[in-house]
């Protein structure tokens, strides 16, 4: 697989990351786990076993939306390369 032909894919794969993010029902679905996670963390109720695995699971919802974002970057970046490299 030749630069150019990466560096597409990244650009690709960062507009398909966009919609994920920008996505109605991504807002929702993460909203709605995270809140249900933090409403765990939070309870008065909650043993420390509860507390960890709702910890654990917040991190867990964050990086999946911090792997869109990263993807997002990375095609940026990319398309900045095919740019320089058109000039």
């Amino acid at each position: 697989m030749s630069d150019e032909h990466a560096r597409r894919r990244e650009v690709e794969r960062a507009i398909q990351a966009r919609a994920i993010l920008e996505s109605p029902l991504w807002d929702e679905v993460y909203t709605s786990l995270a809140n249900e996670e933090l409403e765990r963390l939070l309870s008065a109720g909650a043993s420390d076993e509860q507390t960890l695995e709702s910890k654990r699971k917040i991190r867990a919802i964050n990086m999946v939306k911090q792997r869109f974002a990263s993807l997002i970057e990375t095609g940026a970046m990319a398309e900045m390369q095919l740019q320089d490299k058109k000039s």
